[in-house]
């Protein structure tokens, strides 16, 4: 899912993956450098691709900290039509 897009509000240099979940992330591949035409139009600085995972336990998790911080991310996957379905969602109260 292309992030760093013109169009996209923080489309100008600026990423915003709030929406990202860290478990889901299986794998980071980064290129550092000035320019890659293959990675488009922001990447002066270099790249980044976030590989996400396919498959995950079915488990639910509750995280507390300091200053009130609470945390509940529910995570699974199944077999379906002969692909897999990955399901995540993820709690954080203000």
């Amino acid at each position: 899912m292309p992030v760093n897009m013109p169009t996209h509000a923080h489309g100008q240099g600026y990423s915003d993956l709030n929406f990202l979940i860290p478990e889901l992330a299986g794998d980071l591949h980064y290129k550092k450098g000035p320019y890659y035409a293959d990675e488009g139009d922001f990447s002066t600085a270099g790249t980044a691709r976030i590989g996400l995972v396919s498959e995950a336990p079915a488990s639910v998790t509750l995280g507390y900290g300091e200053d009130g911080y609470r945390r509940t991310l529910a995570l699974g996957s199944t077999a379906l039509a002969g692909g897999t379905l990955l399901g995540a969602a993820e709690n954080l109260p203000q």
